[in-house]
């Protein structure tokens, strides 16, 4: 099952381990073996780049930023994502898109490594 906590999934060529990380564990994380990373942050001006360096065995990284807004969660509180404005931008497009839905399957389906780390500023909302 791909996306639960120190879960397997089934990709491709075999078996993945997922580990899920806040941003600071993700920052110094080195399992000691060959993996890839999901590195998921806020937009500027709010956040940056994860300040992730090069280690033994990691293979690749792929770098996401978006806001973790919940539409539903929104609507629950009587607020809608389409027209509650941030920055100049309305909620919805500062959240998760479809582009990097696809982006993370893409990676995914072709990183070839045995572990995948994915982390996000808290390793709760967007990573899991």
């Amino acid at each position: 099952m791909c996306g639960a906590r120190d879960a397997g999934c089934d990709v491709e060529g075999g078996e993945m381990r997922i580990q899920v990380l806040p941003r600071h564990a993700a920052e110094t994380f080195d399992p000691g073996e060959r993996h890839a990373m999901i590195s998921i942050t806020d937009p500027p001006p709010d956040g940056g780049p994860a300040n992730i360096r090069p280690r033994f065995g990691r293979e690749l990284i792929l770098r996401l930023a978006f806001h973790d807004f919940d539409p539903v969660k929104m609507r629950k509180h009587g607020m809608d994502a389409r027209v509650e404005m941030y920055r100049g931008k309305s909620l919805a497009e500062w959240a998760m898109q479809p582009e990097h839905a696809s982006e993370i399957w893409r990676f995914v389906r072709g990183v070839g490594v045995p572990l995948l780390a994915i982390h996000c500023e808290a390793g709760a909302s967007r990573s899991p």
